[in-house]
């Protein structure tokens, strides 16, 4: 806080007042001529409020929508995917003809960008923009950006985005007006782009040392103060209008193996699941969270069997849908991690998934073989249409809501003008200071 004690606060606290919303308590008066440090309300006694939801106000213009998609339009929504390089190896940049053709043929709900996509600010937004053009029903554009080690774009000095710390940072300041400033940054950052999903909040709960894939992207070991922080990232991404995803369910926080690579287990009953990795989730739930994403991870002790979560319908529907009462979009990990290709081919656990409950299937190993495993099962029975269509009115419906179906370009003209700004780095020096 040493800056902060040297002159910086007067200009902070404008930010504070330009950034709509950080005042958490409208009766304290501020002195902008105060030299003292930033005083912070203990929030970790408190809980967020439990979001009412209104009447569908999209259920009409859902129908219409529905009833004028082919059931190749309707099975391509069903899928995320990435698309690193071009047709002739190199990486993709723009919208060439290989993408046009990708989109034309499978009709993806989405697309997935990486690091690799990423060459300059303004050939990010291109990129974004033409493929959207590229589309007849308006894509997710979506990113993984946590802020620590996981930010394709903060990570990336050309992009010139802010970089946003881990949230095991924001976590230990107790102060949740510090995760909503990280994901306001974030979300107006990505925004300007023409992205409208990130990847995030991690909601797992960071009980295992020797964890090699979670770490410092949780909030804290301590389940109530983690949910505390995610609900607050929810609430704040629902503001920006930027879609959010709670990772990774059922919770990854105490395992000792990657799925990434291979077979996950966690042998935990449902209590201590209930009490400790389920925590988070339902508090952003509660805060209004447009999605959530099911890791490749097997609880036995709870389903009886060796499914991974991914393709279990007691997880997916008994739990989350039913228990928990989650009514948006529930989105697969990475259908091309060694936790589930090394065991089932990419048709097979995209009908695996979609019949346990799931909407959207990301990134499967092949995306030609997915989609023809989704058409056979419709052949032989084994999914039906109105199933498809349940996932679709889930997909729709987010879209919607979030303005999707109405932008008519993706991106801002003002891009330069957005990202990095010294505004936003000097409320992330605040953070980690």
């Amino acid at each position: 806080m040493n800056s902060l004690r040297n002159g910086i606060i007067p200009r902070f606290l404008l930010i504070l007042i330009l950034f709509s919303g950080c005042a958490t308590n409208p009766d304290v008066k501020i002195d902008t001529n105060s030299n003292l440090p930033i005083e912070t309300k203990d929030i970790l006694q408190e809980k967020p409020d439990k979001i009412t939801l209104p009447e569908d106000p999209y259920q009409d213009r859902i129908k219409k929508i529905l009833d004028s998609m082919t059931l190749d339009e309707k099975i391509g929504q069903l899928f995320l995917i990435s698309v690193r390089n071009s047709y002739n190896g190199s990486r993709m940049l723009v919208a060439d003809e290989y993408m046009k053709k990708i989109i034309e043929t499978y009709k993806p709900g989405g697309i997935i960008l990486f690091t690799i996509n990423f060459d300059n600010p303004v050939q990010t937004r291109d990129l974004i923009r033409g493929t959207q053009s590229l589309s007849s029903i308006p894509l997710f554009i979506a990113v993984d950006e946590e802020g620590g080690k996981v930010a394709r774009l903060g990570n990336t000095d050309r992009m010139s985005v802010t970089k946003l710390p881990p949230a095991a940072v924001i976590g230990r300041t107790g102060n949740r007006e510090y995760a909503r400033m990280a994901s306001r940054v974030i979300s107006r950052e990505l925004k300007a782009f023409g992205f409208n999903m990130n990847m995030a909040p991690v909601a797992d709960v960071n009980t295992n040392s020797l964890n090699p894939v979670i770490g410092d992207r949780t909030y804290s070991s301590d389940p109530e103060k983690a949910g505390i922080f995610v609900a607050e990232v929810v609430r704040t991404m629902s503001d920006e209008n930027m879609i959010s995803v709670l990772k990774h369910f059922p919770g990854h926080g105490d395992t000792s193996s990657d799925s990434h690579m291979g077979d996950v287990v966690l042998h935990h009953q449902i209590d201590r699941l209930e009490s400790v990795e389920f925590v988070p989730f339902r508090m952003g739930i509660e805060a209004g969270a447009d999605a959530v994403m099911t890791a490749h991870i097997k609880i036995p002790d709870v389903t009886g069997n060796d499914l991974p979560a991914t393709m279990s319908p007691m997880v997916l529907q008994g739990i989350l849908r039913e228990e928990m009462g989650f009514k948006g979009i529930i989105i697969t990990d990475a259908m091309d991690m060694g936790a589930v290709k090394n065991y089932w081919s990419a048709d097979e656990a995209a009908v695996n998934a979609i019949k346990a409950g799931a909407d959207i299937i990301l990134m499967p190993a092949s995306l030609e073989e997915a989609v023809k495993g989704i058409k056979d099962a419709l052949v032989s029975g084994t999914l039906t249409e109105e199933r498809i269509n349940e996932s679709l009115r889930r997909i729709l419906r987010v879209k919607l809501k979030r303005g999707i179906f109405d932008q008519n370009l993706s991106g801002s003209e003002q891009l330069m003008e957005i990202i990095g700004t010294r505004e936003h780095k000097m409320i992330i020096e605040t953070i980690v200071n």
